[in-house]
Formats: C-alpha cells, sequence, structure tokens
C-alpha cells in the first residue's frame, strides 16, 4: 500500500511538472506569435515607405523634396497613409507608377488611393489598385485624413489579413504543435488513469486474497485436528474445532458477499 502511495504521487508530479512545462512553452508560442506579427507590421509599413520612395522618383516630385521620407508621410492608422504631394498631377499615371512600385516591393492585397485638394476640401481623384487574384472590384468609401495639406492617401483595408497571410507557415506550425501538445498532455492522463486503475487492482485482489487466505488456513487446520481418531472422545475440543469451522466459514460468506456488493456497487465507477 506504501508503495502504490509512492508511485500515485511520483506520476502526479510527473503530470503536473508535464503540464507546467506545456503550459510555458504555449506561453512563449503565443509570445513569439505576437513578436511575429509585429515584426510584418513592421516590414508592411517599410515596404510602403519604399514603395512611396520610389513614386517620388517616378513622378519627380521636388517641391516636396527632403532628406527625411518619414517628414513626407503621415500613417494616422495602421491602414491609413498620408502623403504630401504637389498639385496638379495627373491621377492616371499616379495609379499606374504606383501600382508598379506596390508590385515591386511584394505589396500583395488590395490598395484604394485618392488624391485629396485643400482647396476642393474633397478628393478630387479616386482609384483601386487591386491584388492579383482580388475578387474587389468596386471603389469603397476613403477615409477623410485631417490635414492641412494636398496629400495622396493610400488606404490598404485588408492589411491585418494580409500580415497574417504572410504568417500562414508559423501560424500551421504552431497549431500543430499546439495539437501535439494536447495530445501528449491527453496521453499522460490516460497514462495516469489506467496505472491508477492497476494498482488499485493489484491491492485490491492483495486485501482479498489474504482475507481468503487467512479462514482458509485455520478451517485446514481444524479440519485436521477433527480428522483425528481421538477427537471423538473429547466432546468439548471437537466442539471448540466445530465452532472454529463454523466460526470461518460464517467469515468467508461474509466476505464473499462483502466482494459481489462491492462488484456490483462500484461496477461503473471501476
Amino acid at each position: 500500500m506504501i508503495n502504490f502511495s509512492i508511485r500515485s504521487k511520483t506520476i502526479r508530479l510527473g503530470i503536473f511538472i508535464s503540464t507546467l512545462v506545456i503550459a510555458i512553452i504555449l506561453v512563449f508560442q503565443l509570445v513569439w506569435l505576437k513578436e511575429q506579427y509585429d515584426f510584418e507590421q513592421k516590414e508592411f509599413d517599410h515596404s510602403v515607405i519604399k514603395a512611396i520612395r520610389g513614386l517620388y522618383e517616378d513622378i519627380d516630385a521636388h517641391a516636396y523634396y527632403s532628406n527625411h521620407l518619414n517628414d513626407l508621410i503621415d500613417n494616422p492608422e495602421p491602414h491609413l497613409y498620408l502623403v504630401k504631394i504637389a498639385m496638379p498631377i495627373s491621377g492616371d499615371s499616379l495609379s499606374e507608377f504606383l501600382h508598379f512600385e506596390l508590385e515591386d516591393f511584394s505589396i500583395f492585397t488590395d490598395c484604394y488611393i485618392g488624391l485629396y485638394s485643400t482647396k476642393a476640401k474633397k478628393f478630387i481623384y479616386t482609384d483601386m489598385l487591386p491584388s492579383a487574384g482580388s475578387e474587389e472590384k468596386e471603389m469603397i468609401p476613403l477615409p477623410v485624413g485631417t490635414t492641412q495639406y494636398d496629400h495622396l492617401e493610400l488606404y490598404f483595408p485588408n492589411r491585418s489579413e494580409y500580415i497574417l497571410s504572410q504568417m500562414n507557415f508559423w501560424i500551421v506550425s504552431s497549431a500543430l504543435l499546439l495539437v501535439v501538445l494536447l495530445l501528449f498532455g491527453t496521453s499522460l492522463y490516460f497514462f495516469y488513469k489506467q496505472k491508477f486503475l492497476n494498482e488499485t487492482q493489484k491491492d485490491f485482489i492483495h486485501n482479498f486474497t489474504h482475507e481468503f487466505k487467512t479462514p482458509v488456513s485455520v478451517m485446514s487446520l481444524a479440519a485436521d485436528v477433527l480428522k483425528e481418531p481421538s477427537i471423538v472422545n473429547k466432546p468439548e475440543k471437537l466442539a471448540t474445532y466445530a465452532n472454529i469451522v463454523k466460526h470461518q466459514s460464517a467469515y468467508l460468506h461474509s466476505q464473499i458477499e462483502r466482494l459481489l456488493q462491492f462488484a456490483h456497487t462500484e461496477s461503473r465507477q471501476l
């Protein structure tokens, strides 16, 4: 019984440590995915800025020349970029150049553009630059940036989905790792349960074997005494050993009833 207790504690400790390790792995995996997502967002921003730099070179926009490109670009929201631009400018040429630059820097997601005039206080030109395989065909309303200068607006409504699609491999691998860890944890649980049931069965058999073995040994000794011919001449001794046999028989009967009752009431739980 002591050995079983020690083994149970050892197994429970192993399951606890394994669960703790699995939890730590999952936390690190989630933190790593978050860092990877942040990294992909920064890469997206850098690619957009590079595309805008290429656009400035294409249209030869010297009127807004600056040594710091960030001075020419505002990013009020993650999916929205406001680019200073000199008016007047051809919207069609702008669309053509920008579409080329976005593809050149591997930005394959729908981009909606608009030329905003502070003088007209509205968009004087809008267009949609679809990515390869895009199902979107219609223009959507563009958010109006609160600026005091003429600007080109770049709007990426599917930015988050696009970044997540770039992380498909890492997301799938993380999901597979999660499944493997869950299967491992489930296997540990069932192993512990099976081990517990096996030890319980062995302990149960050992206890009942002892309970049956003792009265059988006593009855065997009493039978040997009762077989002696001289026992007939000793009625008191005969009665004593007969009572012993009767008592042990009653004890065995009670143990058998107890076993049958236990098997009946605990069969479902076992």
